[in-house]
């Protein structure tokens, strides 16, 4: 599970996993240069990043890209024996 919290300063929108509520696993925010939202998924081995036209699609970006990284993690956690 996820929660989000809005910075009142940037307007950057941070997500947090209840493992560790103090650790941003990404985050999103606007840009008037690039035209849209982009968005890092700081969970990925290879911290995976985007960018789109609108928000939701943003958020379900990073989502996607989130989960993913879930899985590949528990994923060799089994392949190297350990609880997942």
């Amino acid at each position: 599970m996820l929660s989000r919290r809005r910075c009142p300063f940037t307007g950057v929108i941070n997500f947090y996993a209840n493992d560790d509520p103090y650790m941003s696993v990404g985050s999103i925010a606007k840009s008037a240069a690039l035209g849209g939202y982009y968005w890092h998924c700081y969970a990925a081995d290879d911290r995976v990043l985007g960018v789109t036209s609108n928000l939701k699609a943003a958020e379900r970006a990073f989502a996607n890209h989130y989960r993913k990284a879930l899985d590949d993690q528990r994923a060799g956690a089994v392949r190297l024996g350990c609880a997942a």
